[in-house]
């Protein structure tokens, strides 16, 4: 089952599923990563001129060993 695109879960594994990222407040290339921009946009921040968003910063807020990931690929909601 595909999870939908922006999804955020916990997660306890190693290393991060293809088509996950880790919820640490990188920014993103808006072109690079189209479906994932048009469900959050610049809710958590980014640069419109430069076509840029930001993933949430979230993994201070994690329980130890896990981490928070968003769904990057997957069924638009």
């Amino acid at each position: 089952m595909e999870p939908f695109i922006g999804t955020i879960v916990l997660w306890a594994g190693q290393s991060i599923p293809n088509g996950w990222e880790a919820c640490n407040g990188q920014v993103l290339s808006a072109g690079a990563n189209q479906a994932l921009f048009a469900v959050i946009g610049f809710k958590f921040g980014g640069n419109p001129g430069a076509a840029q968003f930001q993933l949430p910063s979230l993994n201070k807020t994690a329980p130890l060993g896990t981490q928070w990931i968003i769904a990057t690929t997957g069924v638009m909601p």
